[in-house]
């Protein structure tokens, strides 16, 4: 039976931060400092395709398993088609892993560089799974899974490296924004490809420390263009300074965030119809509160009342693309 295995959600800067104090707190040892590598994000959607230890392989989206009658904007149809033309492709490697990248190209997004070229699936993780552990693999081994599948990798394109302190984690904040920035202004990866525009940001994964647990501190930081928050500062004394519910709900409830929650919305077989309206507040608002709720607290603002805020403001978002369709 195939079992959905999905993708960990990637975190803020500061998501990473408050995670290693509160390692080292638990553990009683000092702060590390930890490196680094950062990768293009690339605006598609999520995909995978899964190497079961015993069975044929599968695809997934970032919320289902995908087949060719019932896929993610083609991905499961062209994997079929690239195990046919590639005999043999699941037996190179010991089965019990999971591929992970972005399915991108014309027809998926739009607004980016990528959009622009061929369909591409690329590879920017892979979860090896031996019986109920599993166990992420760290980017050398990436580029040797891709590679021996005879995919493309993410690792192929540009990367970046950078060591943090977290004893002074805000001291590696204005080389992240100037990385991004860059980024977003002409993407590497569409640029590999022949087509100059703009790109979502960078994916910072964790190297291998000799002493401190880094699973889970990937983070992600992208350019004004593709940010869900506009929170851009570290400390919880920062987001202080939104001092009503407006300014809030203006930082942390961008358009590409509602827009991206459309996306999820079709991923789960829904279509954008006015009896799927509470399935689309319910997504926008589990996102915020998943990727926002420290600054909503930080704020000293009610939960509820900024929510409800959030819930009207995503209701309009919701109406005006239904009108549109109408139009």
């Amino acid at each position: 039976m195939s079992v959905h295995i999905p993708f960990s959600d990637i975190g803020q800067f500061r998501n990473c931060i408050k995670l290693v104090r509160e390692r080292a707190e638990h553990s009683g040892i000092p702060l590390p400092t930890i490196s680094f590598i950062g990768s293009v994000k690339l605006h598609g959607t999520n995909a995978s395709i899964v190497f079961p230890e015993n069975g044929e392989p599968y695809c997934q989206s970032r919320s289902q398993i995908v087949t060719p009658e019932q896929d993610n904007a083609g991905f499961a149809k062209w994997v079929d088609t690239w195990i046919n033309k590639t005999p043999g492709v699941y037996g190179w490697l010991r089965h019990g892993f999971v591929v992970y990248g972005e399915w991108c190209g014309q027809g998926i997004q739009k607004g980016v560089a990528i959009s622009q070229v061929p369909k591409n699936f690329i590879v920017f993780a892979v979860r090896l799974i031996e019986g109920e552990n599993s166990n992420w693999a760290l980017p050398p081994t990436v580029i040797e899974f891709a590679k021996g599948l005879g995919l493309k990798c993410i690792y192929n394109y540009p990367t970046w490296e950078i060591s943090i302190d977290f004893n002074h984690p805000e001291e590696a904040q204005n080389r992240l924004v100037e990385l991004t920035q860059a980024v977003e202004n002409e993407c590497p990866v569409g640029k590999a490809h022949g087509v100059s525009g703009v790109g979502e940001g960078i994916v910072w994964w964790p190297l291998r420390h000799p002493t401190f647990n880094v699973r889970d501190l990937e983070f992600k930081v992208k350019g004004e263009k593709h940010s869900e928050s506009k929170v851009k500062t570290l400390a919880p004394v920062d987001v202080e300074k939104l001092a009503t519910i407006k300014e809030l709900v203006d930082s942390i409830l961008t358009e590409h965030r509602l827009e991206k929650k459309l996306d999820s919305l079709k991923e789960l077989g829904l279509q954008l119809e006015l009896k799927n309206t509470g399935a689309y507040l319910k997504l926008v608002g589990q996102d915020v509160i998943k990727e926002e709720v420290d600054t909503i607290d930080a704020s000293g603002l009610s939960r509820n009342e900024v929510m409800s805020e959030v819930n009207k403001r995503s209701k309009q978002f919701w109406v005006k693309n239904l009108e549109q369709i109408k139009e």
